[in-house]
């Protein structure tokens, strides 16, 4: 009886672990979207080309219209590279691009697109899928020209090349202009 009770407090508290991480990751999407909406937006003067922004009559303190917008935006589930994949790829020079041809119509439709990306960009070339992942930092490329903007970082991979893995995916997607969620190196501001 004791161990069915131990058993229960412990499936208990992985539970609760999980609804925290789901809480923050859901939390921390809607902040980055929010982010990527709002840095999205211009003003009137920005938008003279011949814009479609639509302005308001709502008063207001400022002397500036509102600028009413909006983004289409969407998630997609891991991006996770097995063995099977990087052997497809590798008399390539490693370029995913090809994976991505077939769903690269409806991401780019999206004006942001979130998705888990489940592999760490190691500073190693000995690339590897299950258990533990190394991944050319090509994907990023192959993502980003998918139409993805917004990675999310944190799950139980993010280690598997270890720290300079940790924090070289961290380099590598900030060098292609790509918004992660998740992970920071040691010296980012929180």
């Amino acid at each position: 009886m004791a161990h069915y009770r131990k058993r229960s407090a412990r499936v208990r508290r992985i539970i609760m672990r999980r609804r925290i991480i789901c809480g923050v990751v859901i939390l921390a999407l809607i902040l980055g979207v929010a982010f990527a909406v709002r840095s999205c937006k211009k003003t009137p003067s920005q938008n003279e080309g011949g814009g479609n922004n639509i302005t308001s009559s709502v008063p207001s303190d400022r002397d500036e219209p509102y600028i009413i917008s909006s983004a289409k935006i969407g998630s997609t589930g891991d991006i996770l590279i097995h063995q099977s994949v990087l052997d497809t790829v590798v008399n390539k020079n490693y370029d995913f691009s090809g994976i991505f041809a077939t769903v690269k119509p409806y991401y780019s439709a999206y004006d942001v697109l979130a998705v888990n990306l489940e592999v760490p960009f190691g500073t190693t070339n000995d690339y590897r899928g299950y258990p533990t992942f190394n991944c050319p930092s090509t994907l990023a490329d192959a993502v980003k020209g998918a139409g993805v903007n917004l990675l999310l970082t944190a799950n139980n991979h993010s280690y598997d090349s270890g720290s300079s893995g940790y924090n070289n995916t961290i380099t590598q997607l900030r060098n292609r202009n790509l918004a992660l969620i998740g992970t920071r190196n040691a010296g980012d501001k929180k």
